[in-house]
């Protein structure tokens, strides 16, 4: 069913060259210093204008325009279009499992370590804490119908999808 193929090579932006090894380890070198040009978010911040606020810290937070009751909706939603995504992944990585905790957030174990997923209801927005890249908020779009980051824009599903790639057997089908 599945066709293994030698060597791939892979150009990651962050990466001069990485290889993905049929063995299933994974070697990554890098042969020069990588340079990352940084990424204009004019488009994401002109969007969120007038939706930030400063906060306690001083520093701006996210206010979610969504209404309480669509927020909520999405939250299920996305738990749910997670849950199935990973569901495939399961049987190919030993000690891979999902649950929900005890406050409602998805958990996702994998051998290494683990991935929350919560909704802040007072923010409005929903949280991935990931043992591999930290703590990253996300807003509903109504309008793209995506969950985005509020400091960059990207899109909630691409990081999830990265980290657990790096780490796991197998890859989240969101389609």
């Amino acid at each position: 069913m599945f066709r293994h193929i030698s060597r791939v090579s892979v150009h990651l932006p962050h990466v001069s060259r990485a290889s993905v090894l049929s063995s299933g380890s994974r070697c990554f070198s890098i042969t020069a210093p990588a340079t990352r040009k940084k990424k204009s978010c004019s488009s994401t911040e002109e969007a969120s204008a007038g939706s930030t606020a400063t906060g306690v810290d001083g520093q701006e937070s996210y206010l979610n325009e969504v209404s309480p009751a669509r927020f909520q909706q999405e939250v299920e939603s996305i738990k749910k279009r997670v849950t199935q995504a990973v569901s495939s992944m399961q049987p190919l990585n030993e000690g891979f499992s999902v649950s929900t905790g005890e406050k409602g957030e998805l958990v996702i174990h994998t051998g290494r370590g683990k991935y929350s997923l919560y909704e802040d209801h007072g923010r409005r927005v929903l949280v991935l804490q990931s043992y591999f890249s930290g703590y990253h908020n996300y807003f509903f779009d109504v309008e793209q119908k995506l969950w985005l980051s509020i400091k960059d824009g990207h899109d909630f599903r691409g990081l999830l999808t990265r980290d657990l790639m790096r780490h796991c057997n197998g890859c989240p089908d969101f389609n």
